[in-house]
């Protein structure tokens, strides 16, 4: 989520230097206000591990997420592209990664819950092996 690259108004890249030994992949959603992580140098950072990276700005957003409504091009609301930029992001490693079995289908991996205990059914629920299964460097 949001990456605290620097102190407010004290930019520097010195907070960075151990991503290049992170192997596995990294998501950052940065606003375009954000006081941590000016974009002059966050930037350049995301260049050096774009193998392994993916810079989502979120536009207007600041460190905290606050938008300026007003001036933001898009009406969709900042968690909402942020759950969205997940959810395509992690959709896409899935994709691309061979060691992934197949997801098991939505339906009926919950049964209603019944009248009588008012519980959900554990007979009904399923483990999901993507969930089980570490990603891959």
């Amino acid at each position: 989520m949001s990456y605290a690259l620097h102190q407010p108004g004290k930019p520097d890249v010195k907070r960075a230097e151990h991503l290049g030994r992170v192997t596995v992949p990294m998501l950052f959603l940065s606003g375009t206000r954000d006081e941590l992580a000016d974009l002059e140098h966050l930037q350049p950072v995301y260049q050096k591990l774009r193998k392994r990276a993916t810079l989502h700005l979120l536009d207007t957003a600041d460190h905290g997420y606050r938008v300026l409504k007003r001036e933001r091009k898009s009406d969709e609301d900042v968690f909402v592209e942020m759950a969205r930029a997940v959810a395509e992001w992690a959709s896409r490693l899935y994709r691309s990664s061979p060691n992934f079995p197949t997801p098991p289908a939505a339906e009926g991996i919950f049964s209603p819950p019944s009248a009588s205990s008012g519980r959900l059914d554990p007979r009904r629920m399923s483990n999901t092996p993507a969930v089980q299964t570490p990603l891959r460097p």
